[in-house]
């Protein structure tokens, strides 16, 4: 679910909402919008979040499975 990415980008990087929506080039309301769940960030703002946290999942234990 993109409202826990991004409440993990918060957490990980100690940025406020302010902050983390002038590194993506996106409004604070759209930061917001996202960390309550109400919408989610678009294709090029998920990958700019997944950037921040690094390339090592959280849970490394825990795979994604595809939807077939």
């Amino acid at each position: 679910m993109a409202s826990n990415l991004t409440t993990k980008v918060l957490a990980h990087t100690g940025l406020d909402q302010g902050a983390l929506a002038e590194k993506l080039g996106v409004r604070r309301e759209a930061v917001n919008t996202w960390a309550r769940g109400r919408f989610q960030p678009t294709a090029n703002s998920r990958v700019k979040l997944k950037a921040m946290l690094g390339s090592k999942p959280a849970n490394p234990a825990q795979k994604t499975k595809r939807k077939r």
